[in-house]
């Protein structure tokens, strides 16, 4: 079944846009990107890695996407 009409049946509290994001993290091996308790808790149930929180900032530095003063700036302005 085609990804899109896979996240079309729903699943649980999921959106379509959340279980799409499952699937496509499941299948093709993506780490989901999350902040969602619903889609956490799935995620981690069905055994797909997920980060979460200021982590993707941390990630973001560390592999040089970002230098430490702007993600800084980010974190301020989330929080």
């Amino acid at each position: 079944m085609a990804g899109t009409a896979r996240a079309a049946s729903k699943r649980g509290r999921l959106s379509f846009a959340d279980h799409l994001c499952l699937l496509m993290a499941k299948d093709d091996g993506y780490t989901c990107v999350t902040n969602d308790r619903a889609l956490l808790n799935v995620c981690k149930a069905e055994g797909v890695e997920v980060v979460r929180g200021l982590k993707l900032l941390l990630d973001l530095v560390g592999a040089g996407g970002l230098t430490r003063l702007e993600a800084m700036e980010i974190s301020r302005a989330i929080l």
